[in-house]
């Protein structure tokens, strides 16, 4: 990852990756697409790099979007917000809750004329406890675990039956 003092160098470079990924040759005829997550924040300086909440958010951002994307904080684009830059705009993607981060977040992707920005839904990954439910049986209540995989479905894992004799 990238560390920028100003929103719109971390933007501009954003930028630069994509246009020169989407311009580049690739050897066989295949076409390499970029990630690029970008967050407002401050991350704390250590001897080993950058660390902190900031920092796991940013991650998050750019799991969340597809090759070719680049997604954005909603703490990003309000500092944005006080001088557009030109030509550039902001999808509403929704306010989303990412895994390992305390609270949801507004995403949004850039939009600008010379990049696609049509993408399939974002990759959103939440990570959900499992929760214990009581399936009743004639002979006697067995809980299970279940763990919800997307939306409306659900992993069930029954617990090990014992072995028969």
């Amino acid at each position: 990852f990238a560390v920028f003092a100003e929103a719109p160098a971390a933007l501009a470079a954003a930028l630069a990756i994509q246009r020169n990924s989407a311009a580049r040759s690739w050897p066989d005829g295949h076409q390499i697409r970029f990630r690029i997550g970008l967050h407002h924040g401050s991350p704390t300086l250590t001897d080993t790099g950058y660390v902190g909440l900031d920092v796991h958010t940013a991650v998050r951002i750019c799991s969340a979007g597809h090759g070719g994307q680049i997604v954005l904080s909603g703490a990003l684009r309000e500092v944005f917000l006080a001088a557009p830059p030109l030509g550039v705009n902001f999808g509403d993607l929704g306010s989303h809750q990412l895994q390992g981060l305390p609270s949801p977040i507004a995403l949004f992707q850039i939009e600008v004329a010379d990049l696609p920005f049509s993408h399939p839904p974002r990759r959103i990954a939440v990570e959900q406890p499992l929760t214990t439910i009581v399936a009743v049986s004639p002979s006697r209540a067995v809980p299970l675990k279940v763990r919800p995989l997307w939306s409306g479905v659900n992993a069930v894992v029954p617990p090990k039956r014992p072995e028969s004799p």
